[in-house]
């Protein structure tokens, strides 16, 4: 089964327990979508959301991960998780090869978050403004 944080959110999706056995991402992606429809003021609503975009990004939907975590900033821009939602986005704009749009979401997120980046962000940062384009060269140490 697809480890999550959120196996209650799931199931509250769920009218038959027995549907609940399948463990497929897809099954994940549309149970987190219908828990967000059925509970859009839910105190886990806002974790389903950045939930939902790491799984999308885990199955290489990384335009749609991306839209998701920029819903995630929209709604929750004061959220603890926002500046991970903000890296997370940049990569999924890098794997879409959007370097320039990677770019500035990661300037925005050390503008906003200066002390709380990680060391990762910055050499991406860094390997961005230098011009690398390649997988290889953007995430080098």
């Amino acid at each position: 089964m697809l480890q999550t944080p959120f196996y209650g959110c799931f199931r509250a999706c769920s009218k038959d327990t027995e549907v609940f056995c399948e463990d497929t991402p897809e099954f994940y992606i549309s149970q987190a979508r219908k828990f967000l429809e059925r509970f859009p003021k839910s105190v886990y609503s806002r974790y389903m959301n950045y939930t939902l975009g790491i799984i999308l990004r885990d199955q290489k939907n990384f335009q749609a991960a991306e839209e998701q975590m920029g819903k995630f900033i929209a709604q929750y821009p004061d959220d603890w998780m926002v500046d991970d939602a903000m890296f997370e986005m940049a990569e999924c704009q890098i794997k879409q090869g959007m370097p320039d749009k990677a770019q500035a979401t990661l300037e925005s997120l050390f503008q906003k978050f200066p002390l709380t980046s990680t060391h990762q962000a910055k050499r991406v940062l860094e390997n961005l403004k230098k011009g690398y384009k390649s997988m290889e060269k953007i995430y080098a140490h």
